[in-house]
């Protein structure tokens, strides 16, 4: 009796109605600062006969939290629980109480950072070096005023040569999505053997991400999982090449937020299948070019 006192005193969410174990509850990103897109994970055992289903209710709404999405997928024995949010006080809070199915999720405690505190992070690091290279700076900033200055009467008086100043420079500082991705890529196949599994799924998941929002000025960020291959569909007519993004999300997934995987094999097949995906989701963009 005094065990099960303990448990349930110290256990950071109580689930009712059904059996259940908790295996993991982790956020991403971690750190939380105010103002970023959170996604919390719940990651229970349970019993096979009872559901653990998407809310039926409408979004909780949060004295500090702005709610986007609550999706549940429910494995059999365990069930993984995606509650995404938008924190906009500082502070130590609970989310509201989720009804998921059989269970109630509640108690969540979510410890929001100030930007402040952000900053505080990256100021830290010593500006001595910065500040010795003072006249560096001093030079590059004339330089780039007589450039302006340049620029300008060229534009001017030769309205022909500033086009042409100004498509070069667009080809030179515009992001390539593609090839970053592809660094990336070829980065993490030199590495895989050392790199740990969670931080190469975390790593390509979101260089994936990146990309898809960049290329198609969607927000990927914000499409789950499972409702990845109909988002693609207008970018990637191949619809295996869908279910394969599917696939590897999925798993990345459970890596991710459930200390899963299967070994390098598997961490090298999904990185060349992505590779392929990018690929032709890069060679759909060209086609459309060219037309």
């Amino acid at each position: 009796m005094k065990k099960s006192f303990f448990f349930f005193l110290f256990v950071p969410i109580t689930l009712f109605a059904a059996d259940y174990q908790i295996e993991q509850i982790s956020f991403y990103p971690e750190p939380i600062y105010i103002g970023d897109e959170v996604t919390c994970r719940v990651e229970i055992r349970k019993s096979v006969d009872d559901l653990c289903e998407n809310p039926s209710e409408p979004l909780p709404v949060g004295d500090h939290f702005r709610f986007t999405d609550i999706s549940v997928e429910d494995a059999g024995e365990y069930a993984f629980i995606d509650i995404r949010f938008a924190p906009y006080t500082v502070g130590i809070f609970y989310l509201p109480e989720i009804r998921c199915g059989q269970f109630n999720v509640t108690g969540i405690r979510v410890n929001v950072h100030s930007l402040k505190e952000k900053d505080a992070s990256f100021s830290e690091m010593a500006p001595a070096s910065v500040y010795r290279l003072r006249g560096f700076y001093g030079a590059t900033v004339i330089i780039a005023c007589v450039f302006m200055i340049f620029s300008v009467v060229g534009f001017m008086f030769f309205p022909l040569w500033g086009v042409r100043i100004k498509r070069r420079l667009s080809r030179l500082f515009r992001r390539n999505p593609f090839k970053t991705f592809s660094a990336a890529c070829r980065n993490w196949e030199r590495n895989i053997e050392s790199i740990d599994s969670k931080q190469l799924y975390d790593e390509m998941t979101d260089g994936f991400r990146l990309y898809l929002t960049q290329r198609t000025g969607e927000n990927f960020f914000s499409v789950t999982t499972r409702a990845f291959p109909d988002r693609m569909a207008a970018y990637l007519i191949d619809s295996d090449l869908r279910e394969k993004t599917f696939e590897i999300l999925k798993h990345s997934d459970t890596v991710r937020f459930g200390g899963s995987t299967e070994g390098i094999l598997r961490e090298k097949r999904d990185l060349t299948e992505i590779r392929e995906i990018v690929c032709q989701i890069e060679e759909f963009f060209n086609k459309r070019r060219i037309k």
